[in-house]
Order: C-alpha cells, then sequence, then structure tokens
C-alpha cells in the first residue's frame, strides 16, 4: 500500500490484514509480506498494530512511514503485486495505482473509480469482498506469467493515458 492511510477518508486496511493472514495459513512456506508506505494518523497506527498483533502476522506486516516520491519506484519494483482496496467513495484518484502501473507492477483494485484507471490492465474485485481480494491475490502469487503479462498491460495503459507529458 502506498498513499494516506485512514479508515474514514482514504482506505481501511484491517481488512487487507484479515486477507494477509488467510494467505499466509494457505501458503506457509510463502513469504508473503505487506509493505505499508504512507503515515498514519496516531489512531490508525495503534489500529493497524493491535490488529497485526491479534491475527498473528506483525512479522509479515512492515509498516514503512513517508517515502519520499523519489524512494517510489524502487519500492514497487521490489513487490510482486500492488493492492489498493480503497472505497471509491473514499478515494475519488489512484495516483499510486497509476504509478504501480508505470512501474510495471499488477495491480488489483476494487470496484469503482479505480477500475476505470486500471480498466483490462489488472484485476478489480467487488468492494468489501475479502474472499475475492484475498483469490486475486493469490491468482497472481500462483501465476508468474499472468504478474507480467498484466504489469506489461499496466505500464502500457499508464503511459498511454497517464503519462504526465500527455496531462500536463
Amino acid at each position: 500500500w502506498v498513499g494516506r492511510i485512514s479508515s474514514q477518508d482514504k482506505a481501511d486496511l484491517v481488512p487487507l490484514l484479515a486477507v494477509l493472514r488467510a494467505i499466509g495459513r494457505e501458503r506457509p512456506a510463502a513469504h508473503v509480506h505487506l509493505l505499508i508506505a504512507g503515515t498514519p494518523r496516531d489512531v490508525e497506527a495503534q489500529i493497524l498494530a493491535t490488529e497485526t498483533e491479534r491475527l498473528g502476522i506483525a512479522n509479515h506486516v512492515i509498516a514503512l512511514g513517508q517515502v519520499p516520491d523519489d524512494n517510489l519506484p524502487t519500492l514497487y519494483q521490489a513487490a510482486d503485486v500492488f493492492v489498493s482496496p480503497v472505497d471509491s467513495t473514499q478515494e475519488m484518484f489512484g495516483i499510486s495505482v497509476i504509478e504501480a502501473m508505470a512501474s510495471g507492477l499488477p495491480v488489483i483494485t476494487t470496484s469503482g473509480v479505480q477500475e476505470e484507471i486500471v480498466g483490462k490492465a489488472g484485476i478489480v474485485v467487488p468492494q468489501e469482498s475479502p474472499l475475492r481480494l484475498s483469490r486475486a491475490i493469490e491468482s497472481l502469487l500462483n501465476n508468474e506469467e499472468k504478474r507480467k503479462s498484466l504489469g506489461k498491460l499496466g505500464r502500457t495503459r499508464a503511459e498511454k493515458f497517464y503519462d504526465h507529458r500527455r496531462i500536463s
């Protein structure tokens, strides 16, 4: 995740923590981690810390805090999949989704505004559907060719529609 962390006006990451736990149970030998780049409000940080401990996944969640923009490409390239579980009433545009696509990273997002950004170049799951989100993540983790294919499609789409020279 890259972006502001707030269940009130951005993205509630607690359901994603439950999905991470479920994937870890399905793939105990896998090294699945959630990288979180962004500064949560104090209450959100406490909620995330409490939930990771309660779910037993504290060793699989890495909260990086605020990451300088210059370091974001490296962060995206270190990941296998980018997941953006935002509520379309909270997120009006997804710059982090475009950044991930431009980095060649396969994207999974929820239906709504970000669905328009991703188009056919990513996986879109219904909002508030942890099971579908989990299946989408696992489908990419289990299929390197699909990850590469969606990554290429995403990069092409980002360059075609969201290149800063085209939209400035």
